[in-house]
């Protein structure tokens, strides 16, 4: 049976907070990826411990009527990627979601497709990481392969949400 890990990048963080909260845009952005999210029914959703992402999954878990679980582990690419094995096989009747960082999401995707291959499907992706709310669409194979359907979709913004990084 395959699985579905849908990574999500949290929202904007408000740095002249400390981090602490979201900007105007970033509550925007956390909404409309709530929605998008709610359409795929998630069976399970865990975010790095961090405030941008906790804020940004706790949107979420309002949205698709579950609880978040915070973990370090979403925090690195390589924990990031045992996580990711992990919560596949816990989420047996919809996606998995993970809220986690652009670096995170950026060494986890180098991990599984390599530089040249992230480079060439999302360009820039290395040097000027992805866009906030951006989702990427992982498959897990019954064998544990790792195959990557998408990368840092933002199709879910308005033009004037987009933040970060676009190729």
């Amino acid at each position: 049976m395959t699985a579905d890990v849908l990574i999500v990048l949290h929202a904007e963080a408000d740095l002249a907070r400390g981090g602490s909260s979201l900007t105007p845009c970033g509550l925007q952005q956390a909404a409309a990826v709530a929605d998008r999210l709610a359409v795929a029914r998630p069976a399970l959703l865990l975010s790095e411990p961090a405030d941008a992402a906790a804020l940004t999954a706790e949107a979420i878990a309002q949205a698709v009527a579950l609880s978040s679980t915070a973990t370090d582990d979403l925090s690195e690419g390589g924990r990031l990627n045992r996580a990711m094995h992990r919560a596949a096989r816990h989420a047996e009747h919809g996606p998995a979601v993970l809220v986690t960082d652009s670096a995170a999401t950026v060494d986890l995707l180098r991990s599984i497709m390599g530089e040249r291959q992230l480079e060439h499907r999302y360009p820039g992706a290395i040097s000027e990481g992805l866009p906030d709310t951006a989702v990427t669409h992982v498959m897990l194979t019954p064998g544990d392969e790792a195959r990557v359907v998408s990368v840092a979709d933002v199709g879910h913004l308005a033009a004037g949400l987009v933040t970060g990084h676009l190729p």
